[in-house]
């Protein structure tokens, strides 16, 4: 049996396929069509279905089976917004100001999202589907994903993002198939969309939740923790008052006057003593969200008794807040969904048909993230013999790689099947000597063209973590998938600058020999080389969605100043080819 999960009804468009109840493929839209989350989230764009991603699917089932698949044959199809359900709750809800004219919020808005969710339906069925198609709650989906695809039999769950159909916030309890809701924060008390809107206060776009985060650890939180109390309740939950923040318009009046400083025109690009207020707003915003979410942690550990927890949402990706929950919350084991943004209610969706609708039972399930396309020897190298640079096959391409880093190159790494989610997890990355503190300044400069402030991540061995970080790694949890900040421990501080923020926190991955054998074997041979079983790793893009192919990541080889791209067993260098 074929189950398709899909999203766009917002942004983050993605495809997930599932045969016989397991994962034959997941990706997302924009590694395809090379827009940052595939598409605007507009009210007249929800019927743009994510079509690269959805026949990159058909087209590995295909080579699994042996015949042709395509949308006929399809047993169900799973979409994550319930319309009917969107529609009359925001049309019923009164805003205490003027929502943007035919925009989210408005009839004329309203009418038209839910018209083009409708339309999914139908667009579908002209493509060929036959089968049974089924709206799904938003939350659920994103619940599913983060349980169904967990290893957990018994867990309690988290969903936290900016809206779903109405809620912003819901809880569940998993045991074996079955989802319970148990209570939900409704919209406009939205931490999803508070980050939004001040990621635009601080003059960056609404998407640059990272920017904010890694902007707040310069700051200082005590500065203005007593001027978000004004607009956001946080005892019992929490309760943010739209008539201040004004969610669903651009005005940013409100938050102007209980600041006392002026909304910036353009991001903040670096810590000075003009920027200083910006960075002490995203310190308390930070350190505000840490608290709520813990307290909402707790209190599902308590209404529960389970002893796990897993999380979904666009704001599970705060890897802040991740480690204080991993930490403090009382839970034994975290699983946080690697792909919990949007895009993962595409795996959501077609795990809550198999488990919910079609009653299946749970059967063990891989934890790897690593479900997008894949590319051989040969496709690479018809890939570079159709390119200017130069190029070699290395027989030991891993201790080739591991003498480059420790030389002090920038590589490009790409291999393997790319990763599902906005994380670079080692099959296509930018990789880093972390001795070198200077390297964090010219990969932010001159490679990725970004803000000084953001850190790097630091890929760790597994076995090795506990002795570099404060950590005690759990297989599969959140550092993983570099969705959890954590200490470095005292005495190596000094030994990996490239990679420990300014308050002394990594946002780390743990790499398992058993999830990315090549990688694992990549930074052992390093350790060998340098005594450091740590490497710098950033996504590989350059203002772009992470490249997905290998004529990707040609591109944006030409265009950077990385020193050497890998693909596959090819080593490339940026010196011309000579004439055949």
């Amino acid at each position: 049996m074929l189950v398709l999960g899909i999203n766009c009804a917002y942004h983050e468009s993605a495809a997930c396929l599932l045969r016989n109840g397991e994962i034959v493929a997941a990706v997302e839209e924009e590694r395809f069509n090379r827009r940052k989350r595939a598409k605007a989230s507009l009210v007249s764009n929800a019927d743009e279905l994510p079509s690269a991603a959805i026949a990159w699917c058909f087209e590995v089932a295909s080579k699994q089976l042996g015949k042709e698949i395509d949308w006929s044959s399809i047993d169900h199809v799973g979409f994550s917004m319930l319309p009917e359900e969107r529609f009359r709750r925001n049309t019923e809800h009164a805003h205490p100001y003027s929502p943007n004219a035919g925009d989210f919020g408005t009839v004329e808005g309203e009418t038209d999202f839910r018209d083009r969710c409708l339309a999914v339906r139908e667009n579908v069925s002209a493509l060929g589907f036959g089968g049974s198609f089924h709206y799904i709650s938003h939350h659920l989906c994103h619940a599913a994903s983060a349980f169904h695809a967990s290893p957990f039999e018994d867990a309690a769950v988290l969903v936290v993002d900016g809206i779903a159909e109405f809620a912003s916030t819901t809880a569940y309890h998993g045991r074996g198939a079955a989802l319970e809701q148990l209570w939900s924060v409704d919209y406009p008390h939205s931490l999803g969309f508070l980050w939004e809107k001040m990621a635009k206060f601080l003059g960056f776009s609404e998407y640059d939740a990272c920017k904010v985060m890694g902007l707040a650890s310069y700051g200082d939180p005590v500065a203005y923790a007593p001027h978000f109390a004004r607009f956001v309740q946080t005892e019992n939950g929490f309760r943010i008052d739209d008539g201040v923040v004004r969610f669903r318009n651009g005005s940013f009046r409100g938050l102007e006057e209980i600041f006392g400083v002026r909304k910036r025109n353009a991001p903040v690009s670096s810590y000075t003593k003009e920027t200083e207020p910006y960075a002490d707003i995203a310190a308390a915003l930070q350190q505000m969200t840490e608290e709520i979410l813990l307290d909402l942690a707790k209190r599902l550990r308590v209404e529960t008794g389970s002893r796990c927890l897993g999380l979904a949402g666009g704001v599970a990706l705060n890897c802040v807040a991740n480690g204080r929950i991993a930490a403090e919350s009382g839970f034994d084991r975290v699983f946080v969904q690697p792909a919990s943004h949007d895009a993962g209610t595409s795996i959501g969706a077609a795990l809550a048909i198999w488990h919910d609708r079609l009653a299946k039972p749970r059967r063990p399930v891989s934890a790897s993230p690593y479900t997008g396309p894949a590319f051989t020897n040969e496709e690479i190298r018809d890939a570079l013999d159709a390119c200017e640079f130069s190029f070699e096959k290395i027989e030991d391409i891993t201790s080739h790689v591991a003498d480059l880093l420790a030389d002090g190159a920038i590589v490009a790494w790409f291999q393997g099947h790319m990763e599902f989610g906005p994380r670079a997890l080692g099959n296509r990355s930018l990789l880093a000597d972390p001795r070198r503190e200077s390297v964090r300044d010219i990969l932010n400069d001159k490679v990725k063209h970004r803000e000084p402030f953001r850190p790097f991540c630091p890929s760790v061995l597994v076995e090795k973590a506990g002795a570099w970080f404060d950590i005690e790694p759990q297989s599969g949890g959140p550092e993983y998938y570099m969705l959890r900040a954590v200490d470095a421990r005292e005495g190596v501080r000094d030994r990996i600058p490239a990679v420990v923020h300014i308050d002394g926190t990594c946002r780390i991955q743990t790499v398992d020999r058993t999830m990315n054998p090549r990688y694992h074997e990549l930074i052992s041979k390093f350790e060998e080389r340098t005594g450091v079983p740590v490497l710098l790793n950033t996504s590989f893009n350059d203002s772009e969605p992470i490249v997905c192919t290998p004529q990707n990541a040609i591109e944006t080889f030409r265009k950077t100043r990385i020193d050497w791209l890998v693909l596959g067993d090819y080593c490339v260098s940026r010196n011309a080819r000579e004439p055949a």
